[in-house]
């Protein structure tokens, strides 16, 4: 989505090399929506679907921002979902809401140190950096690597299970991120 909305709006257009790899990485991310919307409900796919839409909104906003400093750009953006997402904890939590933040747990501090430092200063404001200076078509392919981390971590962390099918999306996933990398060097 990432790569459509800078074509759109930044009029960056991708190489064969991208094109070809964003094709095989999408059959492959299919494959996997395929294999995991099996047991699944419309509504949390469809939620899944607009977070993509509005990650790939996001990159185009730090994208906008140009090479200003991206630390200081993901720090202040980050402050704008407190209060909605607060609101909305309210909303369907409860009463437990009040109990958690007036005595954290350990897991708890750990998650939110492992997310706000780690996940959002420096994962994000290197994801707004690199896409700042380099085109769209080139960065955001790597995204694609979210739900394959995330079923290798589920498999080898938790024991979850992965099917052939999920297995071989990942791989066709990763085949694509490989044309996209590799791909002009391949052609010559």
């Amino acid at each position: 989505m990432t790569v459509g909305l800078a074509f759109l709006l930044f009029d960056e257009r991708p190489g064969r090399s991208q094109m070809l790899g964003a094709a095989v990485a999408v059959v492959g991310m299919a494959v996997i929506g395929w294999a995991r919307y099996q047991g699944a409900a419309l509504a949390p796919f469809m939620l899944t679907i607009a977070a993509a839409f509005f990650w790939s909104a996001g990159n185009i906003l730090g994208k906008k921002a140009g090479r200003a400093d991206m630390f200081a750009f993901t720090v202040w953006s980050s402050l704008a979902p407190v209060a909605p997402l607060f609101l909305l904890s309210a909303a369907f939590e409860g009463d437990r809401l009040l109990p958690a933040l007036a005595r954290p747990s350990l897991t708890l501090a750990i998650s939110v140190v492992a997310l706000s430092y780690a996940g959002t200063l420096f994962g994000f404001g290197l994801w707004a950096r690199l896409l700042a200076h380099y085109p769209a078509a080139r960065v955001a392919p790597f995204a694609l690597l979210v739900p394959v981390v995330g079923m290798l971590a589920g498999r080898l962390v938790f024991n979850e299970p992965m099917s052939a099918i999920e297995a071989s999306g990942g791989l066709l996933v990763m085949a694509g991120l490989a044309i996209n990398v590799f791909g002009d060097r391949w052609l010559k």
